[in-house]
């Protein structure tokens, strides 16, 4: 053999098309075929088709074309809202929300660091609940007003809390 058949050749050394593949060959008889057809004579008309079929075709075309319209619509309502003209002004332009508002980088707060009212009420909250410990809460007797339970914490024995009066 020699040796040019045994080496692989290079895409631009060799310039001859490859064969078609069946695929393609399908593909380029049927065009061929329906050329032919368009440029002869017109076909007969189809053989009736059935109603039921004709219908279904036809609310299916109906369908395809609401649905459409309605991407069409839904595409211009949102092209309708993206658009916003800036109006001219003479003169300076005036500032808007954005920019009064622009603050660059801000360090990230506690939600009740702004809000004083919030932060006050924590404050008490907090301290009742120091007060608590501190102080024993009023204990209310019986409704009504005639039986005696005893003491809640027992009596201490060794505290007065009375006066001297000489």
């Amino acid at each position: 053999l020699p040796l040019a058949q045994v080496l692989p050749q290079a895409s631009d050394k060799n310039p001859e098309a490859r064969a078609p593949q069946q695929r393609e060959k399908l593909r380029l008889e049927l065009d061929a075929q329906q050329e032919a057809e368009d440029e002869g004579e017109p076909e007969a008309e189809a053989p009736e088709e059935d109603p039921m079929i004709r219908a279904a075709k036809e609310t299916a075309k109906a369908k395809k074309e609401r649905k459409e319209a309605a991407v069409a619509a839904k595409t211009k309502a949102k092209a309708a809202r993206q658009y916003h003209p800036e109006v001219k002004v003479e003169g300076r332009r005036g500032t808007s929300k954005q920019i009064l508002e622009n603050r660059g980088l801000v360090r990230h707060r506690k939600k009740k660091a702004g809000n004083a009212r919030v932060a006050n009420r924590e404050k008490y909250t907090k301290l009742v609940k120091r007060r608590k410990g501190a102080v024993q809460e009023m204990r209310e007797g019986a409704s009504d007003g005639a039986t005696y339970e005893g003491e809640a914490t027992g009596v201490r024995t060794h505290l007065r809390k009375s006066l001297k009066l000489s």
